[in-house]
């Protein structure tokens, strides 16, 4: 860019016009880059609607089915005929669970075909069982099929997890602040909490109409709802915090009312009644009335966070709308105002111009008083140059930067979620291509959060620091590691030959971790709780293998801690 205009012979006139026309095309390019981010702002937004009302159809549709697969269990499970009541809320939650269900699938089949299909093949098998279901209703209690309420159930509770799994692809999204992200993760817990909840009350309200104490497996399945509930609930509130929704702040004071004031304590009684080994003397009539209250309470505050989340999407497509249009006048105006502004130039600058030129050759020591024909020497154009040129590789690091930080953690310098999903996908298409394995590590610490109660917020930003700093000094070069929030770490293994790889990595990782910590004079320690997925081994597709490897670590975490674990199907 550096222009040498000692040797270039200009009158004042041609001077302005290549001025002017250097200004002019520079603030067009700004324009212009202006108008295109802007538009691309406004098709961003566009895309979070869209994907939005994917998630918001599927909230509708995991909350009718949720409420038709309780109600439907219960009555197949009781010895007593079925009430016309019980038909009718029967009837409608399933005309409103298909209808919510259609729109998922006509919004989401293009986007998400995997999931979509997956959808569609069970929502077929719950067609048909729904035939089963209004037969076997209508024969006498000693007829009626025996096999069909577990039957029923499976089903009903995998079409569930095909609805959340649209859900959360849908939820993915990132927007500029990544604000939007924080609403969908907060509405997938929600989600998942009322799931949580509504499966262990229909565990338990079935085993207390049957009146006999229920076997093992639907215990131990019972309580691993309870843990998992309690964990959702503390997320909910923690993460919640952000909204400042005053329905939203209702609806968690209804549920704490209604579920832990209401639900929580008769599911306490019935389960120290079975731990004696005798029958429960609960009603089920008292423990449906609450469980209803209790559920429909959570669905109040599902609604909330679904209606916060959609009126953010429409107030950034509004925004981003106003900025496009904002742009366009903007452009249309820089057009009008250079036209203008060349004009005034040409007539009335030149004068002004010509006496800086004669001034510049006096201070060079001419003093004639008069320009030489054609000569502008004008060194400190030049010197003007070299700054734009400074300042520009300065915005052009400065880019950088800011890219960089968008995908990495601030505090660990880690990448983040989005980056980390982008390596696993490009992990999972090399390997269907070599032939080799990819290994996927859901990481969480085990002790963080006594640290950070212990000796504070400081001390657990400096553990995860230097969490990160051994991660990264023991994987290797082409290994990804991220953090993917609080505590929690995400590492990605491509091109293995064997799954044997991945132990010894997590035991070298553990190992790792597991030395003290010097902080303030303490001698600071953390333990890791690793869960593995294989690809193929266990899944074909980044997502579950995600979901799997989350899975096997929070069975480190009920088995001890401080271990890894390959996750196993079944």
């Amino acid at each position: 860019m550096k222009v040498c205009f000692s040797k270039i012979k200009l009158n004042e006139r041609q001077l302005i016009f290549c001025l002017f026309g250097l200004m002019a095309s520079v603030t067009l390019i700004l324009v212009t880059f202006g108008l295109i981010s802007s538009i691309n702002t406004y098709r961003s937004a566009k895309r979070v609607v869209a994907l939005n009302d994917i998630a918001t159809y599927s909230l509708k549709a995991v909350k009718n089915f949720a409420f038709e697969r309780g109600r439907t269990n219960v009555v197949l499970r009781s010895n007593e005929p079925v009430s016309d009541g019980n038909r009718r809320f029967i009837s409608d939650r399933r005309e409103l669970a298909d209808i919510a269900l259609a729109r998922v699938m006509q919004l989401s089949g293009s986007d998400f075909p995997s999931e979509a299909a997956s959808i569609e093949k069970t929502w077929s098998r719950v067609k048909e069982l729904r035939k089963e279901v209004d037969i076997d209703l209508k024969r006498p209690l000693s007829e009626r099929n025996t096999d069909l309420p577990g039957s029923w159930l499976s089903v009903a509770n995998e079409m569930i997890r095909n609805i959340e799994s649209a859900l959360i692809v849908a939820s993915q999204v990132e927007d500029a602040n990544f604000t939007f992200g924080r609403y969908a993760n907060l509405r997938i817990s929600v989600l998942q909490f009322r799931n949580v909840v509504g499966t262990e009350s229909s565990l338990l309200s079935s085993s207390i109409s049957s009146g006999r104490i229920p076997d093992a497996k639907v215990l131990h399945e019972a309580e691993l709802m309870h843990g998992r509930s309690q964990q959702l609930w503390s997320q909910i509130e923690s993460n919640g915090s952000f909204l400042n929704d005053a329905v939203f702040e209702a609806s968690l004071s209804t549920v704490r009312a209604t579920f832990f004031g209401g639900l929580r304590p008769l599911q306490e009684d019935y389960r120290s009644a079975i731990r004696t080994g005798r029958k429960t003397a609960l009603p089920l009539e008292t423990y449906l009335t609450a469980s209803v209250k209790a559920l429909d309470s959570i669905i109040e505050m599902v609604d909330a966070v679904d209606r916060a989340a959609s009126n953010y999407a429409l107030q950034q497509v509004r925004r981003a709308g106003w900025s496009m249009a904002v742009t366009i006048l903007g452009l249309s105006a820089t057009i009008v105002l250079l036209l203008f502004t060349h004009r005034t130039l040409a007539r009335r600058l030149t004068i002004p111009l010509h006496d800086i030129l004669v001034r510049t050759h006096v201070l060079r020591g001419d003093f004639s008083g008069t320009l030489p024909s054609g000569e502008s020497d004008l060194a400190s154009v030049n010197q003007a140059l070299d700054m734009l040129e400074n300042t520009l590789q300065e915005l052009h690091k400065a880019r950088i930067a800011a890219e960089h930080q968008a995908v990495h953690d601030n505090l660990t310098g880690l990448p983040t979620y989005s980056l980390s999903a982008d390596r696993l996908e490009m992990a999972i298409n090399t390997a269907k291509r070599s032939g080799n394995k990819v290994a996927v590590m859901f990481i969480d610490l085990d002790g963080f959060k006594e640290i950070n109660d212990a000796h504070g917020h400081e001390a657990g930003d400096y553990i995860l620091q230097e969490v990160a700093v051994r991660m990264r000094n023991t994987i290797r070069n082409t290994d990804t590691a991220s953090r993917i929030g609080g505590d929690e770490f995400l590492i990605i293994l491509p091109e293995l030959s064997n799954a044997a790889i991945a132990l010894e990595t997590a035991q070298r990782l553990i190992t790792a971790i597991a030395a003290p910590i010097p902080f303030l004079g303490n001698q600071l320690s953390v333990g890791l709780s690793i869960g593995i997925s294989i690809f193929p081994d266990n899944a074909l597709d980044s997502h579950k293998l995600r979901t799997f490897a989350d899975e096997a670590m929070y069975s480190v975490k009920r088995s001890g801690k401080n271990n890894v674990a390959v996750y196993k199907a079944g």
